[in-house]
């Protein structure tokens, strides 16, 4: 069982780090002094409200009681506090905060590389480029009656009139579709 109280050295071993660091997070009120109590002749540390306060205020990377597929003893004495994962909405833990943050620069560092490799393009290159292919397309086809007016006064038949129309629009499109390829 663990004591309620413990000393700056027995809070560093229970913590997995030196009692320099601990002295460190006292001193600059990370450890505040509502869970400091002088006990005898040693300020004794109030172990279940010391891992409540640093289990959301410290910067996991830093922590040196995290091994490589064991769970840290830090969190593990936190029995009944919440994971951070289930801490209400809109209160964020530097590791969450530390995860959306590097997730925004992996996504960023995604985008730039499709971008150099030229699989990303910027939609105001794709906005313009469509305007002058619409620009291009409206011109050949208004075109077409100018191009056409004297040859289609000579047709009695109204099949032979849209036959001419149609070819026309066909190689107008033909020539657009060339264009671009």
């Amino acid at each position: 069982m663990i004591p309620e109280y413990m000393t700056q050295a027995e809070y560093a071993v229970h913590c997995g780090c030196n009692r320099q660091r601990i002295n460190k997070l006292v001193n600059n009120g990370r450890i505040p002094p509502e869970c400091i109590k002088k006990i005898g002749r040693h300020n004794k540390i109030n172990v279940q409200m010391a891992d409540a306060i640093l289990a959301t205020s410290l910067d996991p990377a830093q922590s040196r009681n995290r091994k490589i597929g064991k769970k840290d003893q830090h969190t593990s004495s936190l029995k009944g506090m919440p994971e951070p994962d289930t801490l209400p909405r809109g209160k964020m833990t530097f590791e969450k905060a530390r995860t959306l943050n590097e997730q925004y620069k992996a996504g960023l560092r995604m985008l730039e590389l499709q971008e150099k490799q030229g699989s990303l393009v910027s939609l105001a290159d794709v906005q313009e480029t469509v305007a002058q292919k619409a620009t291009e397309v409206r011109n050949k086809l208004l075109a077409i009656p100018s191009k056409v007016a004297a040859d289609i006064i000579r047709f009695t038949n109204p099949a032979d009139a849209q036959e001419l129309l149609h070819s026309e629009i066909r190689q107008a499109l033909l020539a657009l579709t060339e264009e671009s390829a």
